[in-house]
C-alpha cells in the first residue's frame, strides 16, 4: 500500500476556494481513483455573514465530463451511496471517509440550501491510499 497521498479538490478553473454562492450547484474538477483502495475526506464551508448551509455528494463516471465543472449526464451520484454531508453549517474542517463504487472518474457536486450566504467558499481534500500492485 502507498499513502495516503493528498490531493487538494480543484474547480474547473484550478481553484483551490469553490465558491458556492447561495442556492447554486457547484461541480469541482473530476479526478481519478484509479489504484485507490481507502479514501479519506476532510472538507470545510466558511461564510463571513452568516453561517454557510451546503450539501456535498460524490459523483462517478466511466469517462472524463464533457466539460469540466458543468452538469453532465454521464456523472451520477451511485446507487446507496450517502451524501458525504448534509446541510453542513459548522464552519470548522470536518474529517470522514468515504467509499465510492468502482470507477475511474469522480468529482464532488457541491450543493447551496436555501439559506446558504452568497459569500461562502468550501474547501475540501481527499486522501487516497493506494494499491501498487
Amino acid at each position: 500500500m502507498y499513502g495516503p497521498a493528498i490531493q487538494t479538490i480543484l474547480t474547473a478553473a484550478d481553484a483551490s476556494d469553490i465558491a458556492v454562492a447561495s442556492a447554486a450547484v457547484i461541480y469541482t474538477a473530476s479526478f481519478r481513483l484509479t489504484k485507490a483502495v481507502y479514501f479519506g475526506i476532510a472538507y470545510r464551508a466558511v461564510s463571513v455573514s452568516s453561517a454557510p448551509a451546503i450539501t456535498i455528494q460524490l459523483e462517478q463516471s466511466w469517462t472524463l465530463p464533457a466539460t469540466e465543472g458543468a452538469a453532465d449526464t454521464n456523472y451520477v451520484v451511485p446507487v446507496g451511496l450517502s451524501d458525504i454531508v448534509n446541510t453542513l453549517v459548522a464552519e470548522t474542517w470536518q474529517i470522514d471517509g468515504f467509499n465510492p463504487k468502482p470507477m475511474p472518474y469522480a468529482r464532488f457536486k457541491i450543493t447551496g440550501e436555501a439559506t446558504n450566504p452568497a459569500d461562502t467558499i468550501v474547501n475540501i481534500y481527499i486522501a487516497k491510499q493506494e494499491d501498487w500492485r
